[in-house]
């Protein structure tokens, strides 16, 4: 694995915590509204630390595309209290002759399926269809222990 890609990752990682920790809103829309709402919370940044991970590279020619993960941890403190948030992206870099040309979050559905395929929860609507005409009815249960008792 070419080293300069490694470095470059590992520097976007530390820039990309580092806007976090700075609270700038370049380019991390979501990450910034995380910081704003415990900016409300009287939420206090005591810790943050950023690592990544290369999961695929595919060279082509001149270019070399990398796919990578930044897994972000921060500790915070409100009031007494600490506790610990992870977040991971996902995203994909673009070398051009080593020189790093774009940087991108890849968006990542929690359902990569085919299109044509039938949901997976397809088949509790239809379970869910026949519990409907079963369901628990308290007023008709009521009506049936009346009845017992009489």
């Amino acid at each position: 694995m070419d080293q300069s890609i490694v470095k470059a990752i590992h520097q976007l990682a530390e820039k990309r915590n580092q806007l976090f920790v700075d609270a700038s809103p370049q380019d991390m829309a979501g990450l910034m509204r995380s910081r704003s709402s415990q900016q409300r919370r009287h939420v206090s940044l005591v810790h943050s630390r950023a690592a990544g991970e290369i999961t695929r590279m595919q060279k082509i020619e001149n270019q070399t595309i990398v796919d990578y993960t930044i897994y972000y941890e921060w500790l915070f403190k409100q009031r007494e209290q600490l506790y610990v948030e992870e977040r991971q992206e996902f995203r994909r870099a673009s070398f051009e002759n080593r020189l790093l040309t774009t940087d991108n979050e890849i968006i990542r559905h929690s359902l990569e399926l085919d299109p044509k395929a039938p949901l997976p929860l397809d088949h509790l609507e239809e379970k869910n269809e026949y519990r409907s005409k079963n369901r628990y009815n308290r007023r008709e249960a009521v009506r049936y222990a009346e009845r017992l008792v009489e």
